[in-house]
């Protein structure tokens, strides 16, 4: 469970997970300071760490040397009816082309891409 709580400068918050905390803030157009992560950058950031994180499990559990695993994500809100997720990989040069395809084409096995294909509800709890 992730909790957040405002802190005495305009929009900024901190979110915990009461083991790390993170900053989180409008950006300066929408009235923030831009101190922090935006909320769209960290729906980016779960995809690209669930990418990330699921590559070197795999690399792990195959015995598959991976010494550089890179993801960016990008989501496009540009398009009224759906959000796109672009995204890159960056791996090893040293990888064979078989594994790099395999790893090129992970994204299907990443539980937050999962979660994010699903249909969505919102539901308050107490």
């Amino acid at each position: 469970m992730i909790k957040t709580k405002n802190t005495d400068t305009d929009l900024h918050c901190v979110l915990t997970n009461d083991v790390s905390n993170l900053d989180y803030d409008a950006p300066l157009f929408k009235g923030g300071m831009g101190n922090g992560f935006r909320p769209h950058e960290l729906l980016e950031a779960a995809l690209a760490s669930c990418i990330s994180i699921i590559i070197r499990m795999i690399a792990k559990k195959k015995n598959i040397k991976l010494d550089r695993v890179e993801t960016q994500v990008e989501v496009d809100r540009t398009q009224s009816d759906k959000s796109i997720f672009n995204y890159r990989i960056s791996l090893d040069d040293a990888l064979n082309a078989n594994d790099r395809e395999f790893f090129m084409n992970i994204i299907d096995f990443c539980a937050i891409k999962q979660t994010l294909s699903k249909q969505l509800e919102f539901v308050q709890y107490e």
